[in-house]
């Protein structure tokens, strides 16, 4: 089993992002698609992975770590359990314009939705177990999300997924 720690994760890299899809799902079907000005592409990906994964997820899991999550949540579900809290929800491809005063403005170019149509821009990702990390569990040495994942996974190691 795996246990892959996107916390605190911007994202930002769809290629890197694609690369690290394609070692977990199956089959060549659609992770993602991207509708923009230059029309709707589909992204593809090609499996190497096939055991039980737990997904580690917070409020800055954003972009690509967020899309990933949705992914893997959405297309593997029966060996893949999502742990922590719910994403940034900030999906949504742009770019950056310079404006007076050393100021950027944000423009949205396209929207990206997961392959069944799911759009995680204003929504995130909910994760599977709702478990939050305090500043004090942090200062304890007690990193709670963490130690579900682990659960979790030693759960679907006993399902046999």
């Amino acid at each position: 089993g795996l246990i892959l720690d996107l916390r605190g994760n911007a994202g930002g890299d769809n290629e890197g992002m694609k690369e690290l899809l394609g070692l977990f799902l199956i089959d060549d079907r659609g992770i993602f698609t991207v509708c923009g000005k230059d029309g709707v592409i589909a992204h593809r990906v090609k499996p190497f992975f096939r055991g039980p994964i737990v997904v580690i997820v917070d409020h800055n899991s954003a972009s690509a770590a967020e899309l990933c999550a949705a992914v893997l949540k959405e297309q593997l579900r029966d060996r893949v359990t999502v742990v922590g809290e719910t994403t940034k929800k900030a999906v949504e491809m742009g770019k950056s314009v310079a404006v007076a005063g050393n100021c950027e403005l944000w423009i949205t170019s396209g929207t990206i939705e997961t392959a069944l149509h799911d759009k995680l821009e204003g929504g995130g990702v909910a994760p599977n177990f709702v478990v939050g990390l305090s500043a004090q569990n942090i200062a304890d040495g007690n990193d709670t999300q963490l130690t579900a994942a682990r659960e979790a996974l030693q759960m679907l190691l006993r399902e046999g997924k």
